[in-house]
């Protein structure tokens, strides 16, 4: 048996998405104010008016503007609005702004839209209106434009001007990603790649998921170093940073440390991005830390503050984040990205990345690590299959003190995988894991002392190691013991401790724990005779898939004990065990298809199971199919071949068979007739207690 040592993976594992509400807050104005420094608008007036795009005279401009957009020149409206809304060279005058960005957008400037909608979802210098917001974003997108796309399948998602629709939140992302907004590529994307989301309407899709990420990083790619910024994007990230969405302050932080659009500055583009960070944005704190750790710009270097950083940003769900923690040396961050990529949980599962991330772990002195990656190297997941280097691993975490290192390695040599089978060895080990704390090694120690394998048989001493791992969770070390309280080996025997016992392993996921609990409801040995409750356990274990239940719950639904009698639930029970191996279903069920309770009568089915039963060992199931072939009922008549299955049965010590087949001898049908043989099988018959056999003896 192999376990992996950590079970379920870290929630704080996520891949961020980044900053798509960003779109929406800054278009819708979710939660902002309106506070545009003056000095901003300065700052941009004055480039304005240095030549950037303007004339150097802001009046003329704006004259200019007003004078197209009367003329029916959508971009000259848009434009005259941002003079509005800056304050150049006319009135600052927001309401002005709004109504020349809407008329810009009804006549076909997409950027017009986006700002109308801006101005009408956050209320400034117009009554907020989040329906006409989502109004004018629709207008954009349905010309093509990526942004509106992109933001009013935001607004989609969180139900802000129009009603809540996830499943027409990813079809305008994938618009705004086919009209080369990578943005709208990696929010679709993230969505379909998750199962969560089928109540919303949408379901998961990896392979559409790949090729949206697929073209997000074409889209970035090709806009690596020509990307532009507008004026009105960059007041678009201020607006947005100091009404507290940090995306904007991470926005701005890259521009000053990038020098695009902006002047290069490192420690502004620091204080941006730790503005960010204290707002619990983690890519902000991603950032921040690369710009620390990387070369100290805008501050001096400081790997331990960048490590905090990383930390902050990987538990705020950046992926990165992680990544950087990792390569920094955290082997809890590194077994998290592990865990994360085994799962396929938030990202997509590849497990020759988990086992990468794991291996870090396991270099950084993580032992519980090294044991998961010496599973991987068991199973072959994610690297080679290579027991060998399975068994260093778990050697490694044991010498180190931790004890399902000693398990694992117990199981190794146990086995005999990537080691010669030693038992002795094995049970060291097992005493070790035991001492340790972990309850599966006092477990198969146990198991190695009741069976004597390279230990003397010590029921006693299993029962000690038994208790132990019971008490630690292991629920098949309380079925075994109860086991031997039932049996009184190695302890007094004690029936009523065994029920007990198998009340727990039961309740731990053992089914034969269930099983065994339910047979003593049937028998009264140690509780109540109680065939409800008998039902009950048989049906848990049958459900946990141990087949001597389902026979067991078969047997109570075809005589109505402890539940209303239905035969023909009890025929599907006994198909179930039968198709299972179990050879006692098989034959209960050939029988109900002799005497048609259940089932419709069939005696070529009847034949067919009796005959899978007494393959199986089912000395009944080869009663009956004798009886069958002698009859002739199902299968061709053939009492020579009857005579060999009562021959086989009787020897088997089945005294029906032996009367079965001395009548073959009395009557000479299928063997040759022979009086003294047939008196001897009817002897065999009646001191087996068949009481014809005793009959035909004393005639």
């Amino acid at each position: 048996m192999r376990v992996v040592a950590r079970n379920g993976y870290p929630a704080k594992v996520r891949i961020q998405q980044a900053t798509w509400l960003a779109a929406v807050s800054v278009a819708v104005g979710l939660a902002m104010e309106s506070v545009v420094p003056r000095s901003w608008a300065q700052d941009v007036s004055e480039r304005r008016a240095d030549g950037n795009g303007l004339q150097q005279d802001p009046d003329r401009t704006a004259e200019s503007y007003r004078v197209a957009c009367e003329g029916g020149d959508a971009e000259g409206c848009f434009k005259l609005g941002f003079s509005y809304e800056l304050g150049l060279g006319v009135p600052f005058d927001r309401g002005r702004a709004a109504e020349s960005y809407g008329r810009a957008c009804v006549d076909g400037y997409a950027r017009g839209c986006t700002s109308a909608a801006y101005m009408y979802g956050t209320g400034e210098g117009v009554t907020q209106d989040l329906a006409r917001a989502a109004g004018f974003l629709e207008r954009g997108c349905e010309g093509g434009d990526a942004e509106n796309c992109f933001t009013l399948g935001s607004s989609y998602e969180l139900g802000l001007g129009v009603s809540f629709d996830l499943r027409r939140a990813v079809e305008l992302w994938e618009l705004a990603c086919e009209s080369g907004d990578a943005r709208g590529c990696e929010r679709a994307g993230s969505i379909l790649e998750s199962s969560v989301f089928e109540e919303e309407g949408v379901s998961q899709d990896l392979p559409r998921a790949r090729e949206l990420y697929e073209r997000s990083s074409e889209l970035s790619r090709d806009a690596t170093g020509t990307e532009e910024f507008s004026d009105l994007e960059v007041l678009n990230d201020q607006r947005a940073c100091y009404s507290g969405l940090t995306f904007g302050c991470v926005s701005l932080g890259e521009l000053y440390e990038t020098g695009e659009w902006m002047p290069k500055d490192p420690a502004r583009a620091a204080d941006y991005y730790e503005r960010a960070c204290d707002g619990d944005d983690a890519d902000g704190c991603l950032r921040l830390g690369d710009l620390l750790y990387s070369n100290g710009e805008g501050e001096p270097e400081d790997r331990v503050r960048a490590a905090e950083l990383y930390g902050r940003a990987c538990e705020g769900g950046e992926l990165r984040g992680c990544e950087r923690a990792c390569e920094n040396g955290d082997a809890e961050v590194c077994m998290a990205l592990g865990s994360a990529y085994a799962s396929g949980e938030e990202v997509v599962q590849d497990w020759s990345r988990a086992a990468g991330y794991v291996e870090r772990a396991c270099a950084n002195d993580d032992l519980e690590s090294c044991v998961t990656l010496g599973t991987l190297y068991s199973e072959g997941e994610g690297v080679p299959q290579d027991h060998a280097r399975e068994v260093e691993l778990y050697e490694r975490a044991c010498d180190g003190g931790f004890a399902t290192g000693c398990y694992n390695l117990g199981v190794s040599y146990y086995e005999g995988a990537g080691v010669g089978r030693d038992g002795a060895r094995a049970a060291e080990l097992y005493g070790r894991a035991c001492d340790g704390g972990d309850a599966r090694g006092c477990h198969n120690l146990g198991v190695m002392y009741v069976n004597g394998e390279s230990v003397e048989t010590d029921n006693g001493r299993a029962a000690e190691l038994y208790s132990l791992a019971c008490e630690g969770g292991v629920a098949l070390a309380c079925y075994d013991l109860g086991i031997l309280r039932s049996e009184g080996a190695g302890v007094p025997q004690d029936h009523l401790k065994a029920a007990t016992l198998f009340g727990l392993a039961c309740d731990g996921g053992d089914a034969r724990g269930c099983y065994s609990l339910g047979v003593m409801y049937v028998s009264g040995e140690g509780v109540e005779p109680d065939k409800v409750r008998a039902t009950e356990f048989s049906e848990r274990a049958c459900d946990g898939g141990d087949l001597d239940g389902c026979v067991m719950l078969g047997a109570l639904y075809n005589e109505g004990e402890g539940v209303e009698r239905n035969p023909g639930r009890a025929a599907e029970l006994y198909e179930f065990a039968c198709e299972g191996g179990k050879a006692v279903a098989c034959y209960n069920l050939g029988a109900m298809y002799v005497s048609g309770e259940g089932v419709e009568p069939d005696k070529v089915r009847a034949t067919e199971f009796s005959e899978r039963a007494c393959d199986g060992g089912d000395l009944d199931g080869c009663v009956m199919l004798g009886a069958l072939y002698n009859e002739g009922e199902g299968v061709e008549r053939n009492p020579g071949r009857a005579a060999e299955l009562y021959e086989f049965a009787c020897e088997g010590g089945k005294a029906v068979a032996c009367y079965n087949l001395g009548a073959l001898y009395h009557e000479g049908e299928g063997v040759e007739q022979n009086e003294s043989r047939a008196a001897e099988l009817y002897e065999h018959a009646c001191e087996g207690g068949d009481a014809k056999g005793c009959h035909n003896l004393g005639s």
